[in-house]
Formats: structure tokens, C-alpha cells, sequence
């Protein structure tokens, strides 16, 4: 494609060469998000506490985990109270520290009626 002499003086080479180059700079943005995701999990609790767009759970064998919630859509945790049971799907962050959730499940199983 380019002469090995020097720098490539057709006009459509350069361009083409443009086009590659711009081409390879978007992919590598499109990729890079997906590898920077954390691992998928699904975490079973009771909310400890909720607060605007965050909440801590206090998983079933034991331990408390800070959860995000902002890309859950706030009609699967607006009526979320201390000790409600929930499942939380979503990515592990890359400390390990806390979850940023995708969805949060009410557990009504154990709800009795009055």
C-alpha cells in the first residue's frame, strides 16, 4: 500500500490510511468498556438500610455489601424498607467493594396477608 521510500504522496492512500486509523480508534473504544465490566452475580439479602441511590444488603451468609443503584429503574426499589428481602443482580466492582446493580427483586414469599 505505501512506497517504502518515504511517506505515501497519493491522496487516496492517505485517506484510505485515515479511514483505517479512525476505524481502529473507534473499535478499540467499543471494546474497551465491555473488558473493563466486572464479573455477574446474584446476591440474596436483607436491606439494611436505603438511600436514595444507594443501599446496603446484609447478605444470607453474612457479611454486609454496599449495592449501587443507579441504573436500576427506581420502580424495582422505591418502596424498599429495613429488612425487606431482595435479590440483587449486577457487576462486581473492580475492588470488590461493592455491587452496582441492574435489578433488584422484591422476595414477597414470606409476606403474610393480614
Amino acid at each position: 500500500m505505501f512506497d517504502s521510500s518515504g511517506p505515501p504522496r497519493d491522496p487516496l492512500e492517505v485517506k484510505r490510511f485515515a479511514i483505517l486509523a479512525t476505524l481502529l480508534v473507534f473499535l478499540a473504544g467499543a471494546v474497551a468498556p465491555a473488558m473493563a465490566q466486572g464479573r455477574q452475580v446474584r446476591l440474596d439479602g436483607l436491606v439494611q438500610w436505603i438511600a436514595g441511590d444507594k443501599m446496603m444488603l446484609i447478605l444470607d451468609s453474612g457479611p454486609s455489601v454496599a449495592i449501587e443503584l443507579a441504573q436500576v429503574p427506581q420502580d424495582q426499589y422505591r418502596a424498599l424498607t429495613q429488612r425487606d428481602r431482595v435479590a440483587v443482580m449486577g457487576t462486581v466492582s473492580a475492588d470488590n467493594r461493592r455491587v452496582y446493580a441492574t435489578a433488584v427483586i422484591r422476595d414477597t414469599s414470606n409476606i403474610q396477608s393480614p
